[in-house]
């Protein structure tokens, strides 16, 4: 659980950088990943998951003015 963490730790702060239409394509090869620790019974790696997410959906919103 502990690698896992780390893991979803480290793409919680990349997500932070996120929001250019060139990111899309490295977003899209997380999405499975991400989407697989919303389903754990592991609560810390759901809200991290749900935390990269709402990281990429608000800095996209804000690159785009608010339009998505």
């Amino acid at each position: 659980m502990v690698v896992q963490h780390t893991a979803l730790s480290t793409c919680l702060l990349l997500c932070e950088g996120v929001g250019k239409l060139e990111d899309m394509e490295n977003i899209l090869q997380v999405v499975p990943m991400l989407s697989q620790c919303l389903s754990r019974e592991d609560d810390e790696c759901a809200r991290k998951a749900c935390l990269c997410f709402c990281r990429v959906i608000e800095n996209f919103t804000r690159a785009g003015g608010g339009k998505m």
